[in-house]
């Protein structure tokens, strides 16, 4: 995890789980759960390497989301409109609504359109 979100990680109680996904692109995606909320309420840490994040990418995210074991809805949502809010500064084309449907009622590949 970059150092930079391990502080933040730090003042957030730590990081309860983990994992850094390697994305079709070859950029690397790094997301944390924390016990304690952010500024915002939101539970998740996110952060990319390299440039403008892309539909695989955030089908992606969402289905990380939604597979997610041992939360509850209310959880589930927090974390995805957390993940929802950063990942709209990452690409114009972002579809705030479509990204919380999918990754909160999917499946979620059936919510967007297949190129």
């Amino acid at each position: 995890m970059p150092s930079e979100k391990e502080h933040e990680a730090e003042k957030r109680g730590g990081v309860e789980r983990w994992r850094s996904l390697k994305l079709p692109s070859g950029r690397v995606l790094h997301l944390a759960v924390t016990p304690e909320a952010g500024p915002r309420g939101g539970h998740t840490l996110a952060m990319a390497e390299g440039g403008v994040l892309t539909r695989q990418t955030f089908v992606m995210i969402a289905n990380v989301i939604y597979e997610l074991d041992g939360i509850n809805d209310d959880t589930r949502f927090k974390i995805a409109n957390a993940f929802a809010d950063k990942l709209a500064a990452t690409n114009p084309r972002f579809d705030r609504e479509r990204f919380l449907t999918a990754a909160t009622a999917g499946p979620p590949d059936t919510h967007y359109r297949k190129d």
